[in-house]
């Protein structure tokens, strides 16, 4: 019973989530998902999603809104993810596109579920504080905007979780399942090493195993599908969707508009890696805290990374949250300020912003900077090693 109640606030949480994509999964095709389903749905037909003119005639056309107005699909250029994505994705692209974007949604909001409550498990070791993370999480705006453009976020989430989860009794399955993050490689790509490396060295090895075996056996099926794919996807990455990030909320977008020079940017990401480097010194990491890192850290140096990609960031808040549960000092107070107002206030006063008065989002790449700071700082209030 008492675990039923502690996953009471999650669940209707869940709920309301599910309830507000009922509108999304009505036009699928102004979602990114519609993008993910048909480069999966070419596979299957033997096709190439990184062909420019396969990719063009797959997703053209217009649909006409429940406002009236006539929109394009948002799928630009060519297929924008690895081969391999399409291949783990392909079990959705055998599906019609309704119910396939009806269970998209269903992954995303339980793997959101699944991510809040086992990573925050994996901070505070219990049950309590549970409904106040998932609280966190769920009202947050990248979770929303994950939901509105059906985006990969709360899936991913949910892999971390889960992975966390697994790692000490069923440490294979839990590398396995973490090596499927790859699916979105450039806002987890620090993540995909760090957390390898530290299971190498620290163990279980077993989940470096797991891990290995699902990576090799995607490259052997997609590079089996299209030998040069790699070429293609990297050469979409470089061209066209690079020139798509001016304005996205990153840290480099950020630079261009403050300073005209995006290159500033490094100046920022090697401000902030020294920060985290004392603040962590000589501290004991917990394989959730070096996720939490890797994670901030991609998205601190990705130019692709949107705003629903920000939901990476819960690991983040529930370190920070954790560390203010555990003090009882004015740090405590601090911390909790900190976290609101990156996860909460600074996230939805900046999207509004963007969409009543800006042309683009580059100012919500201070949510990034924002949560990097605040948990660094929960970082350094732990007692160093003696």
């Amino acid at each position: 019973m008492r675990r039923l109640s502690v996953l009471a606030v999650p669940a209707l949480l869940a709920l309301a989530a599910a309830v507000a994509s009922i509108e999304v999964v009505r036009e699928p095709r102004l979602t990114d998902f519609f993008c993910f389903w048909t480069a999966a749905r070419l596979v299957i037909s033997g096709e190439d999603p990184h062909d420019p003119s396969v990719w063009t005639e797959a997703t053209a056309g217009t649909i006409v809104d429940r406002s009236g107005r006539e929109r394009f699909v948002p799928c630009p250029g060519r297929s924008g993810y690895p081969l391999t994505t399409s291949v783990v994705l392909a079990p959705l692209g055998a599906l019609p596109l309704a119910p396939a974007a009806t269970l998209w949604q269903v992954l995303l909001i339980g793997g959101a579920l699944c991510g809040a409550v086992l990573i925050w498990r994996a901070f505070a070791g219990g049950p309590a504080g549970t409904g106040l993370f998932s609280t966190l999480v769920f009202a947050s705006q990248p979770f929303a905007f994950t939901l509105i453009t059906a985006q990969f976020g709360g899936l991913l989430l949910g892999l971390v979780g889960i992975a966390l989860a697994l790692e000490v009794s069923r440490p294979r399955p839990a590398g396995a399942l973490f090596a499927l993050l790859a699916v979105k490689p450039h806002v987890v790509a620090l993540a995909l090493v760090a957390l390898p490396i530290r299971w190498w060295w620290r163990g279980p090895r077993a989940a470096v195993v797991g891990a290995a075996l699902v990576a090799v056996a995607l490259l052997a099926v997609s590079l089996g599908l299209r030998p040069s794919w790699p070429v293609s996807w990297l050469g979409e990455l470089g061209g066209h969707r690079l020139g798509m990030t001016a304005g996205v909320p990153t840290v480099w977008s950020l630079a261009s508009i403050a300073t005209g020079d995006a290159r500033l940017g490094i100046v920022v990401i090697g401000a902030l890696a020294a920060v985290y480097a004392l603040a962590s010194r000589g501290r004991p990491l917990a394989t959730v805290d070096v996720a939490a890192i890797a994670l901030v850290g991609t998205l601190l140096i990705s130019p692709y990374a949107g705003g629903h990609d920000q939901v990476l960031l819960a690991p983040a808040w529930g370190g920070v949250l954790a560390a203010a549960i555990r003090l009882v000092d004015w740090r405590r107070v601090a911390l909790v300020i900190a976290l609101v107002l990156c996860a909460s206030v600074l996230p939805w006063l900046l999207y509004t912003d963007a969409l009543l008065n800006r042309p683009n989002d580059a100012a919500s790449g201070l949510v990034i900077i924002a949560t990097a700071l605040a948990h660094a700082a929960s970082l350094a209030t732990r007692p160093s090693r003696a």
